[in-house]
């Protein structure tokens, strides 16, 4: 698979649009200016994604991630660490002034953010190819990286799903609160394929 320049800013765009959207709908969210952008992108094999994510080490990390399906299959998550998740839920609970404890809310706070950005970034792929896709349920993950993202390295049970990943660090700026996150989507051959004759047809 040959991945140039031009294709990878292809496809960093895309995962931008994305991320624009649903740094809009965060920001209704929270009651605060977000802005999240996506500045460099990995493509690699699946097997070799780990190694790419320095920014996320340690026993307490989050994953939000969907699966879906249309003219491109695959499962796409954000990816951040716990303290992270903390300060979103945070500032989440203050805007809506919520009393109540911030534990019990946070995963449920936190898997419908990830919600938002996911269907965002994926749903920008659909005016591309004129498709819509359609949507698994979220699924909210907490603990170490591998852990996080076993499923999808043919380490969870099921083997060899997905072949290829695509890697971007994921920056939040909500206020005065700088976050670090990564939006990894995870897709099959054909769906990698596909993606990058998209890239090349742009060129």
């Amino acid at each position: 698979m040959i991945v140039d320049d031009a294709r990878k800013e292809f496809i960093a765009e895309l995962l931008n649009i994305g991320v624009g959207r649903a740094g809009s709908v965060v920001s209704e969210l929270v009651g605060a200016r977000v802005v999240l952008e996506v500045p460099d992108i990995e493509i690699c094999r699946s097997q070799d994604v780990l190694p790419t994510l320095t920014a996320l080490r340690g026993d307490d990390i989050i994953a939000v991630s969907q699966g879906f399906t249309g003219v491109l299959g695959g499962d796409a998550a954000l990816v951040i660490n716990g303290f992270s998740g903390n300060l979103i839920v945070h500032r989440l609970l203050q805007q809506i002034g919520d009393d109540g404890d911030p534990a019990t809310m946070r995963d449920e706070a936190i898997t419908e953010i990830g919600n938002i950005v996911v269907n965002s970034l994926v749903g920008a792929w659909s005016k591309v190819f004129c498709d819509p896709f359609d949507f698994g349920l979220p699924v909210f993950r907490r603990g170490t990286l591998e852990d996080c993202l076993a499923p999808f390295l043919g380490t969870g049970g099921d083997q060899g799903r997905k072949t290829y990943a695509v890697s971007g660090s994921a920056h939040f700026s909500v206020n005065d609160f700088f976050i670090m996150g990564t939006l990894i989507v995870f897709f099959d051959e054909k769906s990698i394929e596909t993606l990058m004759g998209a890239a090349a047809e742009q060129r």
